[in-house]
C-alpha cells in the first residue's frame, strides 16, 4: 500500500499523512540498504521505544568498523569508530529521542530528548552503515522495541534548539534530512519498503515480511506530545 503525500515537499506536517513506527523483534529483525557514506558534518536523529532496557540494542552499522548502539551492560549510547560514548543511560522503555552528530573534525556528540549527554568524546570523520536495527551484522547486537522518524541531515543541527521548537515531535523535514528521511508515512503502515522521503531515494528494504512489523502511528500510541 502506498500513499501519495500531496503538498509536503517541506515535510514538518505539509500533509496530515499519519506516521508509523518499526516494530523490532530483538532477534534478527533488520532494515538493509546499499552502504551508506555518512560525511563528516553530519547529524542523525531517530525516537527508539525498547523492549528491553539491558539489551545489546544495535540501531545502524555495517559489517566492521562504524557502528551506533546502546550498550547491554550500561545503557549508555555508544559508537563503534573511536569509542565516543553517552552520560546519561537509556535503559528506559518509554519512547526516547536520540540523536548522533558528527561535527567537521571536533568531538562527536550524543543528545537524549534534546539534552547534550556525551561523556567520552571522539573525533570521527565518518560514518558508514548498512544496516538498521543491528551492528556488525550480528543478531547479538539486534534491536528490540520500535523505531521512528529516522533522519540523517548532512549539516551539523542545533539538536537543543530543535527539540525546544518541537521540531522532533512531528515528521521530519525532508529539505533538511537530506542524506535520508525515513518518515514512515507514504507506506501506510505496510509493505516490506522503507521509503526516503527525501530526494536521495534511500529506500530500505525489510528482511522479509513482518521483519521488523509495522508497529502502531506516532499520533496514537507513540512519544507523548507527537503531532502529524
Amino acid at each position: 500500500m502506498s500513499m501519495t503525500l500531496t503538498g509536503c515537499g517541506k515535510g514538518q506536517g505539509a500533509a496530515s499523512v499519519p506516521c508509523y513506527y518499526l516494530d523490532f523483534d530483538g532477534n534478527d529483525d533488520i532494515l538493509t540498504l546499499p552502504l551508506a557514506d555518512v560525511p563528516d558534518g553530519s547529524t542523525i536523529v531517530l525516537w527508539i521505544k525498547r523492549d528491553n532496557g539491558t539489551a545489546q540494542d544495535g540501531i545502524m552499522g555495517p559489517a566492521a568498523a562504524d557502528y551506533w548502539y546502546l550498550n547491554g551492560a550500561t545503557s549508555t549510547a555508544r559508537t563503534g569508530a573511536g569509542t565516543s560514548t553517552s552520560t546519561a543511560t537509556f535503559n528506559t522503555t518509554d519512547w526516547v529521542h536520540v540523536a548522533f552528530v558528527i561535527r567537521n573534525g571536533a568531538a562527536a556528540i550524543h543528545y537524549k530528548n534534546g539534552v547534550d549527554v556525551t561523556n567520552a568524546a571522539t573525533i570521527l570523520t565518518r560514518f558508514d552503515f548498512d544496516e538498521i536495527g543491528r551492528i556488525l551484522h550480528n543478531n547479538t547486537y539486534a534491536f528490540g522495541g520500535y523505531m521512528a522518524a529516522i533522519g540523517i541531515a548532512p549539516s551539523v543541527l542545533n539538536v537543543p534548539a530543535m527539540w525546544a521548537a518541537g521540531d522532533f515531535h512531528k515528521p521530519l523535514d525532508p529539505a533538511v534530512f537530506t542524506f535520508a528521511c525515513w518518515n514512515m508515512r507514504s507506506e501506510g503502515g505496510a509493505g516490506q519498503t522503507l521509503v526516503d522521503e527525501s530526494a536521495s531515494a534511500r529506500n530500505c528494504t525489510f528482511k522479509g515480511a513482518g521483519e521488523p512489523a509495522w508497529g502502531g502511528t506516532m499520533a496514537g500510541t507513540g512519544p507523548v506530545g507527537w503531532a502529524d
